[in-house]
């Protein structure tokens, strides 16, 4: 998860991620991952769909884990873009590595996205499937028409859309969400799922179905809560007492929010026809 990200928590630099915050996320997500879920929710989001010999976008790839697990594990071409030079970086890093050790099916390289609002880098019809993960959600929703506008250029005939994205039951958020949203300093720009699915639709897409995935986010956010708790000690001694607190604070509220559906979650795909 990476797009248009400011995080002033304890540890984050005023302009995104930092190497320190990317390491605590890593703490919690595991290795390559900057959101919940991991590979076996990689794997989930592409049940039932054909990769191999595909040419797959990935929209703020972050530091590389889902991609690289799609081109390690699929006859695939994955590029991963990201407006964060560091994300770029350390994909490429970890893309280095992963090569050295373990032969990939497919392929894999990362570019610097240009514009974080277009995709006016890539050529009409040039992708058989477009994903992101937990990413558009930090797309204004003013520009959201336009973005999918995009996506929906550069995908070939045929091709399809793979989204795991946030979505909510309504803008008149708790005070705890609100005090979250503060906090992490995130620029969080849902819609209701009827709203996301009427954007998708006057972007030109076709036979979209969504899955709900809040009470699975709800589950994860208490076992990344477990996994900060376990990792107390390693946490306060890397990154100091003041971002475990902030990491406890932030995880419990999003937790309880999935809990009551204030925020949701849910795959969404669709085709171009």
């Amino acid at each position: 998860m990476s797009f248009l990200l400011i995080y002033p928590s304890p540890i984050c630099a005023d302009n995104g991620y930092d190497t320190e915050f990317i390491d605590l996320l890593e703490i919690v997500y595991g290795e390559g991952y900057l959101s919940q879920g991991g590979s076996a929710l990689v794997d989930r989001m592409f049940e039932g769909i054909e990769l191999e010999g595909k040419t797959v976008l990935d929209l703020g790839c972050g530091i590389g884990g889902p991609a690289l697990h799609l081109a390690k594990n699929h006859k695939t071409c994955v590029v991963g873009t990201d407006p964060d030079a560091l994300m770029i970086q350390k994909s490429e890093a970890a893309l280095e590595r992963l090569q050295k050790h373990i032969h990939v099916k497919g392929s894999a390289h990362f570019v610097l996205m240009e514009d974080p609002l277009t995709l006016q880098q890539f050529p009409d019809n040039s992708f058989d499937i477009v994903t992101s993960r937990e990413s558009i959600l930090h797309v204004p929703n003013e520009h959201k028409q336009h973005y999918f506008k995009e996506i929906f250029r550069v995908l070939k005939t045929g091709g399809q859309l793979v989204l795991l994205d946030w979505q909510h039951h309504s803008p008149n958020y708790s005070e705890e969400v609100k005090n979250m949203m503060e906090m992490d300093g995130v620029p969080f720009y849902l819609m209701t799922p009827e709203e996301y699915h009427q954007t998708i639709v006057q972007s030109g897409f076709s036979h979209i179905t969504r899955t709900d995935l809040t009470d699975l986010f709800s589950k994860q956010a208490q076992d990344d809560l477990s996994i900060i708790n376990t990792e107390q000690d390693r946490i306060i001694e890397e990154f100091g007492k003041e971002t475990l607190d902030y990491s406890l604070n932030s995880w419990r509220i999003q937790g309880q929010a999935f809990e009551r559906k204030e925020l949701l979650v849910a795959f969404i795909k669709a085709k171009k026809e």
